[in-house]
């Protein structure tokens, strides 16, 4: 009887350490006339936490996915020829939205 409390506890304890909130920064390159997606780059940030993670942690999203357009616009400018690109970014359940910076490739 003692053995089976010991597992049923053991059990319960990996249960909630396992159990994890998790939130992610998501981002897009988008054309800025007709929302067509160019590029995803899926997750670029995650953040994890055994119990809760706020969306503070995700607070620099917006940034970070326009840091990811400029940077994927200068290496490679024959994938978007000439389109006015934009990033469109979406912070989990927090936030998202379009940069208002429009880049011209």
């Amino acid at each position: 009887m003692f053995v089976r409390i010991v597992i049923m506890c053991l059990c319960f304890v990996i249960g909630c350490v396992r159990a994890r909130d998790r939130k992610n920064c998501f981002c897009q390159a988008v054309d800025a006339t007709t929302s067509e997606t160019l590029h995803d780059w899926g997750s670029i940030r995650t953040h994890s936490h055994w119990l809760h993670v706020s969306c503070r942690r995700l607070r620099g999203c917006r940034d970070d996915c326009n840091s990811h357009i400029n940077d994927w616009v200068r290496k490679n400018p024959t994938q978007c020829q000439g389109k006015n690109v934009r990033a469109k970014y979406h912070a989990s359940v927090c936030e998202r939205g379009l940069y208002p910076e429009v880049i011209r490739c």
